[in-house]
């Protein structure tokens, strides 16, 4: 069986969570249009603005993602493995800060000091 011939309307995979990131973003936004324009008559009214500043925020930081995804696909796993799991022990326990940017910071200097240095390419 051979592969199907490409399309115009079909998108490389490593572009698909880019582009959801743009439609969730774009949904966020649409949200918080209709919300302040037509709040539901069966939601508390106390409850509206809570949902329109979680949208628009959403929507910013889905923005933001959408906005620096290329350079977020060049950090190192461990990098977006440790900083959640080092926010919440900064948030747990804030004096550990002190230790665990330090700590950081030697780290991903270790990281691209010990980095294999790939050959330089030669000019045509």
């Amino acid at each position: 069986m051979s592969a199907l011939p490409p399309s115009p309307f079909r998108l490389p995979p490593s572009a698909m969570p880019r582009y959801y990131l743009a439609i969730l973003t774009a949904a966020c936004f649409a949200g918080t249009a209709v919300f302040m324009i037509w709040p539901p008559a069966w939601l508390s009214q106390e409850l509206v603005p809570v949902i329109v500043s979680f949208l628009w925020r959403m929507g910013a930081l889905l923005a933001v993602l959408w906005l620096a995804y290329p350079d977020l696909m060049r950090i190192p796993r461990w990098v977006a493995l440790a900083v959640p799991v080092l926010l919440i022990v900064i948030v747990k326990w804030p004096k550990m800060i002190f230790v665990i940017v330090p700590a950081m910071i030697v780290l991903v200097a270790l990281q691209r000091l010990l980095r294999p240095k790939s050959p330089p390419t030669p000019r045509k």
